[in-house]
């Protein structure tokens, strides 16, 4: 096992680590979108343009 020389509360020590990494890295990602509105209104647009073409487009049989 790798486990082996490890105890436990350096185990729990090391999963609330990456927890708060974790969280760190879904805050920055929502801070990141949410600070730039012209970015949302291009993704807004974006899918937008891909839905009409996409539904413009014959379906394959």
């Amino acid at each position: 096992m790798g486990m082996r020389g490890m105890s436990n509360v350096s185990i729990n020590t090391r999963m609330k680590q990456f927890l708060i990494l974790i969280a760190f890295i879904l805050g920055g990602i929502l801070f990141a979108l949410s600070t730039d509105p012209a970015s949302q209104q291009k993704i807004k647009t974006k899918l937008h343009l891909e839905t009409d073409l996409n539904s413009q487009t014959p379906a394959r049989k």
